[in-house]
């Protein structure tokens, strides 16, 4: 008698769990401003979310291959870190940089050198970096850029 109460209770949790499993698509939330590519791989992307009204940069981690980090932003914070960008590095000052505190106790670093700039994170613990981008690569990444972004089922972006 309990083998069989202990089935069909089983039974009618297991149903009644595939019965709430709902899947969202989050397609339309998402807004692609601009991204970089090197070597055919997008090595950053800019993305909008509409229903946080912020932004999320990422970047493709050089320190460990396989991670990428990113941080928030909102529209005046994006304004002004293209418009310190784009007005410092064509100064072609070498070894210069600009630290920016994040909203989440974070610290950007900005270090340009001749015409390069790179976008650095510290943590508190270690380094974040992006590759070396030039002027016209930062001007993709702010400014709307030919590309696609989409979510999957599992909830993870894709931008392409």
């Amino acid at each position: 008698m309990n083998k069989y109460m202990v089935l069909s209770i089983s039974f009618l949790f297991i149903f009644n769990f595939q019965s709430q499993l709902n899947i969202v698509s989050t397609t339309d939330n998402l807004k692609l401003i601009g991204r970089i590519k090197i070597l055919g791989e997008v090595n950053s992307s800019l993305i909008f979310f509409k229903d946080k009204n912020k932004y999320l940069l990422s970047f493709h981690n050089r320190v460990y291959d396989y991670k990428y980090e990113s941080f928030w932003m909102n529209e005046q914070s994006k304004v002004e870190l293209y418009n310190l960008i784009n007005n410092e590095l064509p100064k072609k000052e070498k070894n210069k940089t600009i630290e920016i505190l994040l909203e989440d106790k974070r610290i950007l670093s900005i270090e340009m050198h001749k015409k390069n700039a790179s976008l650095n994170i510290w943590d508190g613990y270690k380094w974040y970096k992006t590759y070396w981008y030039k002027l016209k690569e930062i001007e993709k990444l702010f400014n709307k850029d030919k590309g696609r972004v989409y979510a999957k089922a599992d909830g993870l972006i894709y931008v392409e």
